[in-house]
């Protein structure tokens, strides 16, 4: 058996960043607050200068109260 995982390209994920955290009125400072990192290394994730991991992207999430879920496909 074949298992896929399907990845999200990385610009949709941080637009969905961004758009969580507008949707919430959250700025990149209380969300940089609440992961105890930088405003500034907010503003690089979501303009795509850097690559955060999988575990840093959940982490944004869940600072926001959302669960990052992976999605395995079975390939026929």
């Amino acid at each position: 058996m074949k298992i896929r995982l399907e990845i999200i390209p990385t610009g949709d994920i941080l637009s969905e960043i961004i758009r969580k955290r507008n949707d919430l009125g959250i700025s990149q400072k209380d969300l940089a607050d609440r992961l105890n990192i930088s405003r500034s290394r907010i503003c690089q994730i979501e303009t795509g200068r850097v690559n955060p991991s999988i575990n840093q992207v959940e982490k944004i999430f869940k600072s926001m109260g959302f669960m990052l879920q992976l999605a395995l496909t079975e390939i026929k």
